[in-house]
């Protein structure tokens, strides 16, 4: 039996600090749905929530469909971003990418 001693969670970029990969990952998405918007823009609104980052940004309700196919556009942009550091598993809300 393995005996865990203890549990190390990054609550938001506590320990990596990911908000720039998040920004740069938001704007390739925007600009893949042919959104072209400011890294500055979408850096700003990180923390938010991404319902309310789109809506900020792009104007996009939450309940519309290009809404959902930005947010995991997102995902799969910040996990490619990332692969090779310690932050590749930070994208884990997605698992279906």
């Amino acid at each position: 039996m393995i005996s865990v001693r203890g549990i190390l969670l990054d609550m938001d970029g506590t320990l990596v600090d990911s908000n720039d990969a998040h920004a740069r990952a938001w704007a390739d998405a925007f600009a893949k749905h042919g959104y072209h918007v400011s890294f500055d823009k979408v850096r700003s609104c990180i923390g938010t929530g991404g319902d309310k980052l789109i809506q900020a940004v792009v104007r996009l309700p939450k309940d519309d469909p290009q809404a959902q196919e930005l947010s995991n556009a997102d995902c799969c942009q910040f996990r490619a971003k990332t692969r090779c550091r310690s932050a590749a598993k930070y994208c884990g809300y997605h698992p279906n990418h």
